[in-house]
């Protein structure tokens, strides 16, 4: 709520809107740029979950992979399965920044 601004809230109120109608029409709207904030921190750091999942009790995808090849003294496999993995935080980081720019247009989005 602290990122809506005051004469919303009033207008709001003034019309006696419903708190459904708030917030869908004003609070998920002044919302949007930190929820795709988050979406992209959390992506990136859920492809390292997934791998530790793996780890510990995987036996199959890339942290089985990289767990057979360190066993294996497999170096060029386990850099592959590494740079697999980051193609894919990669490609699913920038997904979500194509979807927040297409959805959040007003917000000022810096390279």
């Amino acid at each position: 709520m602290g990122s809506v601004p005051n004469e919303l809230q009033e207008l709001a109120r003034i019309n006696k809107e419903s708190q459904w109608k708030k917030m869908t029409k004003i609070e998920l709207i002044y919302a949007l740029p930190s929820i795709f904030s988050g979406a992209k921190i959390s992506i990136s750091l859920a492809v390292g979950g997934a791998v530790v999942g793996e780890f510990i009790a995987g036996s199959k995808g890339l942290g089985y992979v990289i767990l057979l090849a360190n066993s294996q003294v497999d170096l060029p496999s386990m850099f592959a399965a590494f740079i697999v993995l980051a193609a894919i935080a990669l490609a699913l980081f920038f997904i979500v920044d194509f979807a927040g720019r297409k959805l959040v247009p007003w917000k000022n989005h810096t390279k």
